[in-house]
């Protein structure tokens, strides 16, 4: 077992994604808002078919926010700006007090990784003030240092009082 674990733990989990990709599109896609976000962003994306706009702001901040109902999921996409990586979690709390305004990221629970040398996986907990809950959020950040951008797709999960995991793997597959 120890000699192939990587293996194991790799086809589990592309099983997994893979009956998950499924299930998620069994009703079809959005492809009005996939193509936005492909002229928008250069993205070839997956977008479920309940995804709705809930802010477009691209022409004026490079920031568009799309969701869906119960249990919420969201998924904002945002172009920045590259300075530097230590930088990249309060760019991110930056966009997000000025384009989600009832949205705050909290510093109780912060994670970054990189994936690559130039994907950075992050996670964390954000609150939401109007329902007075929130829940986790991740996503990842593509760095192209040679335009000096960050493209930022981050996926936020609210599910009150039940779990988000599921949730979370979706989102992790549609920004994947």
């Amino acid at each position: 077992l120890s000699s192939n674990e990587k293996w194991i733990i790799d086809s589990i989990d592309e099983n997994i994604s893979t009956n998950m990709n499924e299930y998620m599109y069994r009703n079809g896609e959005n492809i009005e808002l996939k193509e936005k976000i492909d002229t928008y962003y250069g993205l070839n994306c997956r977008i479920q078919k309940d995804y709705m706009i809930i802010k477009d702001n691209f022409l004026d901040d490079k920031f568009i926010w799309v969701g869906r109902g119960y249990p919420y999921r969201w998924i904002v996409i945002k172009k920045n700006a590259y300075l530097d990586e230590s930088m990249l979690w309060y760019d991110f709390k930056d966009f997000v007090s000025k384009n989600m305004s009832n949205v705050k990221i909290t510093d109780y629970y912060k994670n970054i990784l990189y994936e690559s040398d130039d994907i950075i996986k992050i996670q964390g907990v954000y609150e939401e003030e109007f329902s007075d809950s929130g829940g986790p959020f991740l996503g990842y950040v593509k760095i192209d240092r040679i335009l000096k951008e960050a493209l930022f797709v981050i996926g936020f999960a609210n599910n009150p009082g039940k779990s988000k995991t599921r949730l979370l793997k979706e989102l992790e597959i549609q920004i994947k």
